[in-house]
């Protein structure tokens, strides 16, 4: 827990701040991650995909044939600010497990499911909706992942009201801050050194910084802040 809220407060970018949670939610037997921004969710749901490991279209696939809106494990979600599998949820809501997995996507259709809401003065603000086929659904795991979900919004919440870097940008910036070289980071991210170089010349432009070090700087306050 302590290395991914440490990653949570290094990311510069909701992409990275999210695939850190991914990778806690691996370490625990979830293959499958996926994040909703609930005040998006109503209005159209490909815009309030944060995240997948599963591919876009497989998720917009499933909404149209189940509006996640009005799903009953988004419904139990905006209701108890609790972790709940999809077991706790058929026994809650009287219904089959069957008939809650009926459209579930291919990727997770007989996998295990835990939802982890994350409420804001009273309402639903993230749904982060993990599965596996074998993960650790132990109350302590559960707890684990329940909080690294309200760190996760809370880290999310303040990179959105900052304007955010272009993803190469961005990512590049990140692993400067790492203390990373710029062969390093070209091979992290599948990048010559002349594009890596490029890539934080421009984030030092975007950040009106003098140096890298303080791009860095500025990055990192203004998401912390």
């Amino acid at each position: 827990m302590h290395s991914y809220v440490e990653a949570s407060f290094a990311a510069l970018s909701q992409t990275q701040l999210s695939s850190s949670y991914s990778k806690l939610a691996a370490e625990l037997g979830y293959s499958a991650t996926f994040i909703l921004d609930s005040a998006k969710l109503e209005t159209a749901f490909a815009s309030s995909i944060v995240f997948s490991t599963l591919h876009k279209p497989v998720l917009t696939a499933f909404d149209a044939k189940a509006p996640v809106v009005s799903h009953p494990l988004t419904r139990l979600a905006g209701e108890i600010d609790a972790p709940f599998s999809i077991h706790d949820a058929c026994e809650l809501l009287g219904l089959s497990e069957l008939e809650m997995r009926r459209d579930f996507p291919a990727p997770i259709q007989d996998a295990e499911l835990v939802i982890f809401p994350v409420h804001r003065r009273g309402k639903l603000a993230l749904l982060v909706s993990c599965s596996g086929n074998t993960p650790d659904q132990t109350a302590a795991g559960r707890a684990l992942l329940h909080t690294g979900a309200h760190v996760l919004y809370d880290r999310y919440a303040s990179i959105g009201e900052v304007p955010q870097l272009p993803p190469r940008q961005a990512d590049c910036l990140f692993w400067a801050a790492q203390g990373k070289t710029y062969a390093q980071i070209g091979e992290f991210l599948g990048l010559s050194t002349r594009t890596v170089r490029a890539a934080l010349a421009k984030a030092k432009r975007s950040l009106n910084a003098r140096t890298k070090a303080e791009a860095i700087a500025l990055a990192v306050g203004r998401n912390a802040g």
